[in-house]
Formats: C-alpha cells, structure tokens, sequence
C-alpha cells in the first residue's frame, strides 16, 4: 500500500523537529538521559539547560563573526548604494516574511533586509549576505533591471538565502559539536573498543558531509522563490522560474565537464542535482519536499548521538552523587560565566558590524 504524501511530509517534519530539539539541547538531552541510570543527574539539569543556550548563543555569534569578516572583504571590491524599496521588493520581502514566522529565532521579529547596489565595479552577479539577529545585504549588479523576469527571478532566489543560509551554517557548527562530543564521551567513559572505534569513523564522515548543507542550500533558495514568485500579484509561472534558474546552471555544468579535481567534481555534482530537482518542477506541482538535514543525515545524527547510551553501565555513573547545594553553587558559576563571556562575544560582534556598515558606506 502507498503511503500518502502528507503522511510523508508530517513524519519528515517530526524527525527534523526531534533531530533540531537534540542538537540544540546536546547536553539536557544527556543528562535526562543519565538520570534514568541515578536520579542525582536531575540536579544538574538547570546547568545543563545553560550549558547548551551557552554553545547555542555563541555559535551563532561565532557564525556571524566569522561570515561578516568574510563580507566585508567582498564588500571592499566596489562601492554602494542603498536602493530603496520597489513595488516588487516589497512584495518578495512581504511573501517571505510569511515563511519567516515559522522560524523559531524570527519570531519576535522580522529580519531587515536591505538591497546595495554595486558601482563602477564591473560585478554581474547577485551576492546575499545573510547574518543572524542583523541586516541581511543583498548585492545586485549595477546596470541589473528590476523589471526584468530573469532579474526578479536572480534577486528573489538571492532573499530566499537571507532566512536559510544564516540558519543553515548554524546547524553545520552544531552538528560538528556533536561529531565531537560523542566520540570524546565514549572514549573517556566507555574506553577504546569497537563502539567507539566506530563512532569516530561515523564522526568524521558527518562532519566531513556537511558539504552536503551548502548543496541543498542552493536547491531550498530555488523551491522558496519560486514559491514567492508564484504568490506575487504579478505571478512568476513555476516553471518558467525553474527555467530561468536552471539556464546558468546548465552552463555551469558543461564547463566544469572536464574538471577532474575532487572541487570539480564536487562542483558537479552540486550543479546536477540542483538541474534535477529543477527538472521536477512543472506548472501544476512544486519541487519534492527537501531539506539540508536529508533523511540519509538525520539517520546518522541519531546513530552517532544514540550508540553511546546503549547499555551504559560504568560505575562513574551509577555510583554519581551530587547535593543540591553543590548542583546550585555550579550553576550559578556557570551563569555567571556565561553573561560575562556573552557579552565579551557580543563586544567583539558589534565591532564587526560597525566595520561592515562603514565598509558599505552607511
């Protein structure tokens, strides 16, 4: 018997929303888990819920950090000019913002995006530059129409980045966190056998396929601005959109048919699958359901995150003691660790954005 679609689609997002709750609460997660061996664990599940906002809120402070430095050295090639809103953006930003409200850390708030205009620069591209919590900057080229399909088709794809791409390099920093944790606390607490010979293998394949994020980032932009397009008042037709995407995409694709290098075909393979999800899409139905965390991966997250747990039975954790006092001392500590470190990161971040407003010309 064929299992409907929609009974698909709810069972695909309920293992993204498990998968997404784990890597976020790496380490509530396990010590919830503990106190199923000693009840003495449930004293440190304040701490632990601190411990993990700790790693959440500074990867995403490192990931703007380290992507901002990344823009302004792009932003140094040209100058700018901030364009103001159109008809048209306006309605991209409005359809989008749609989408948005389903983010968890869009929800207080929409993000700003703000469209720069390259000058005397020769740049014939669109660049997004999507920062969490901030401005996200789309470039378009200097002599590009707005009016134009091709060119509204370019600059929607480029907004679809503005709420994935800065999400999606957060997700790739967490899930190398936990390539890392697990096999560290299978070797401290479990010892050298073939579990966690095992799950060093397993860490280093899902930290290494994380090149798989960046590929399906680019099919998931296509799907959500052909999406928008399709619910604009003046309408983009979903296959027209796909076409218009997928016409550099093809030639990208001959020109990299003799690269014989590992980035070659890399690149290949990238540029095929984005042609092939293109090729799905027709006037009455849109592109299959995908998303970075791909059955394939979320698999191996939950491997790698549950093989460590089966049958735990070191005396460590079995015999563990802690007093209320001592789990209270601890994690005011750790708070107090935490503000201040946050705000030393924070410092750190801001001063980056000043740089890149300045480097922008604002």
């Amino acid at each position: 018997m064929k299992i409907p679609n929609k009974i698909k689609v709810a069972f695909f997002d309920s293992f993204q929303i498990i998968i997404t709750l784990i890597l976020l609460y790496r380490v509530t997660f396990l010590i919830c888990y503990l106190s199923f061996i000693n009840t003495d664990f449930l004293k440190l599940f304040i701490l632990a819920v601190y411990i993990d906002s700790f790693i959440n809120y500074n990867a995403v402070i490192i990931n703007n950090i380290f992507f901002i430095k990344k823009y302004i050295r792009n932003l140094s090639k040209s100058e700018y000019k901030v364009l103001e809103d159109t008809e048209f953006t306006i309605e991209i930003k409005n359809e989008l913002y749609k989408y948005q409200q389903h983010k968890i850390e869009n929800l207080a708030k929409t993000k700003e995006i703000v469209f720069l205009q390259a000058l005397n620069s020769g740049i014939g591209r669109y660049v997004s530059m999507p920062v969490s919590n901030w401005i996200s900057y789309i470039i378009i080229p200097e002599k590009a129409d707005l009016k134009s399909k091709r060119q509204q088709v370019l600059i929607t794809h480029e907004l679809a980045h503005c709420v994935g791409n800065d999400v999606l390099h957060i997700f790739i920093l967490l899930i190398r966190i936990i390539c890392v944790i697990m096999p560290v606390f299978s070797l401290v607490f479990i010892g050298i056998c073939f579990k966690t010979v095992f799950l060093i293998i397993l860490s280093a394949v899902l930290f290494a396929s994380q090149i798989w994020c960046s590929m399906y980032a680019e099919i998931i932009a296509n799907n959500l601005a052909i999406e928008i397009l399709e619910a604009i008042s003046t309408p983009i037709d979903k296959k027209e959109a796909a076409d218009i995407i997928k016409f550099p995409m093809k030639i990208k694709l001959d020109r990299l048919k003799d690269k014989k290098t590992v980035r070659g075909l890399m690149q290949k393979t990238q540029v095929s699958l984005i042609i092939e999800y293109l090729d799905k899409v027709n006037k009455d139905t849109y592109i299959h359901r995908i998303s970075p965390l791909n059955n394939y991966m979320m698999t191996l997250i939950i491997v790698l995150i549950l093989m460590p747990l089966i049958n735990m039975n070191n005396p460590i954790f079995i015999n563990f003691n802690i007093s209320f006092s001592n789990a209270i001392v601890m994690t005011f500590i750790f708070i107090i660790v935490y503000y201040i470190v946050k705000f030393l990161f924070l410092a750190v971040e801001r001063s980056y954005k000043w740089k890149m407003k300045k480097s922008i010309g604002m």
